[in-house]
């Protein structure tokens, strides 16, 4: 009776969601996909409210006017050969050491000095702005916002036909179809930034080079932390980005087959325009040495205890320690009233 219950709740979503939603062509795909919800203008109003709560949250903008002009004029150049031209895109360099790149819908798409301390040449960069390109173009961001409304409306569906039970499953249910997706989101936009990158004469195996640099970052990071590096390439059902190594193996396929005319990689340029960034930790953020927390501009430090490592981040420093045990230091606002025990409670 149940199943007879969940059949008709996905049924009946599944009609609400094309009377909502309706099918339009993806702009870059040419394939047919849930983005009615969106329009153009909205998702530029969104970025244009996100932008300035993504530099606070980040550090602020980074580099001289000399460095953002050459990764804007990267990015302009990929911009002029993408499917939606009607965007104006702006690429920004956050003041962060993590190694972070991403877009948010209207043209927004943000790069951190950590990325840059990373990749190795301008086609690598032009690999980075190209991807999160992709997202956008792809209308990812679109696709995302009516998925998590179909999701939440099966749901509760679910949980109306068929009781609190079924709709946990439902929740469950929704989670991985979303999470699925999303590697396909990320595998696209890998695919169509070698377009972009072909397109403006940039060499194609320079996005198979820089995600190959990801995975050793991100093997490296996992180290740091007390976990095996090979962890990183595990299968997760749950996992939103492929596998580091099936990303590498597949871009390498796809670049193969893209034939670029002296094909760019500009090394000795790009180099030059990095010179004398800041790498690691910025004053502004404090400092870690071994075991020591040093903040100079606001005067204080704090050592954690034997066998910790610490991590400075941009919201909070975490010390990770044995057996799982971990030690956060962040800020809060000061207690309107009462005494400093419950406070701290």
């Amino acid at each position: 009776m149940i199943l007879h219950r969940i059949a008709a709740a996905l049924a009946a979503v599944a009609a609400l969601a094309g009377a909502l939603f309706g099918c339009t062509v993806n702009p870059a795909t040419g394939q047919r996909s849930f983005t009615g919800l969106v329009a153009t203008d909205e998702e530029s109003r969104t970025g244009r409210q996100e932008h300035p709560q993504i530099l606070r949250a980040f550090g602020g903008e980074y580099g001289s006017p000399a460095l953002r002009g050459y990764v804007d004029s990267i990015g302009q150049l990929l911009a002029r050969t993408v499917e939606r031209r009607e965007l104006t895109y702006t690429f920004t360099i956050l003041n962060s050491d993590i190694v972070n790149a991403f877009s948010v819908p209207g043209g927004y798409v943000y790069i951190t000095r950590g990325l840059l301390a990373l990749a190795g040449n301008e086609a690598e960069l032009a690999a980075v702005l190209g991807h999160e390109l992709g997202h956008i173009n792809a209308r990812h961001h679109a696709q995302r916002e009516s998925q998590t409304l179909i999701a939440n409306l099966l749901v509760a569906a679910l949980g109306a036909f068929a009781g609190q039970s079924a709709g946990q499953l439902g929740s469950v249910l929704g989670q991985t179809a979303l999470m699925s997706f999303s590697r396909e989101e990320e595998s696209e936009a890998d695919s169509l930034g070698i377009r972009y990158m072909a397109r403006v004469g940039y060499d194609p195996q320079a996005m198979v080079s820089f995600l190959a640099k990801l995975r050793d970052e991100a093997r490296f990071e996992a180290r740091l932390h007390g976990q095996p590096a090979d962890t990183i390439d595990q299968f997760n059902f749950l996992a939103s980005h492929p596998a580091p190594i099936e990303r590498v193996q597949k871009t390498s396929a796809e670049a193969a087959t893209v034939r670029v005319k002296d094909p760019m990689l500009a090394p000795d340029v790009y180099l030059g325009h990095i010179d004398g960034i800041v790498y690691g930790d910025d004053a502004e953020q404090g400092f870690v040495r071994g075991r020591s927390f040093l903040h100079t501009k606001q005067g204080f430090r704090f050592d954690v205890p034997p066998g910790f490592r610490l991590f400075n981040t941009d919201q909070q420093v975490v010390a990770t320690g044995p057996n799982g045990a971990q030690i956060l230091f962040d800020r809060a606002p000061p207690p309107a009233d009462g005494p400093m025990t419950s406070y701290l409670t």
